[in-house]
């Protein structure tokens, strides 16, 4: 395979990710060789579809892994005494 086109790249804070028609696609964490076979599979898709999304005609991104749940955090409410919640993402 040639090496035109988006390259897997790593984020600071350790995700792999690549930019297809200027769209960030992320593939898992950096250091998970699986991430290396979802970029192959989803840049061979983008190829066959003539470097349009792989994620059909509307452009959108395949879902490639599952989000992570959030980890719990400690907060302060106005009395200052700590809660603990789950935060959801949005």
């Amino acid at each position: 395979m040639s090496n035109e086109g988006p390259r897997l790249r790593q984020c600071p804070k350790g995700y792999a990710f690549a930019k297809f028609n200027g769209r960030k696609i992320n593939f898992g964490r950096y250091d998970d060789p699986e991430a290396q076979r979802r970029f192959d599979d989803y840049r061979a898709r983008w190829l066959l579809n003539g470097r349009e999304p792989a994620g059909g005609a509307q452009g959108r991104p395949c879902q490639l892994s599952s989000p992570r749940p959030r980890e719990p955090r400690i907060l302060r409410d106005s009395t200052h005494r700590c809660v603990r919640r789950v935060l959801t993402q949005s």
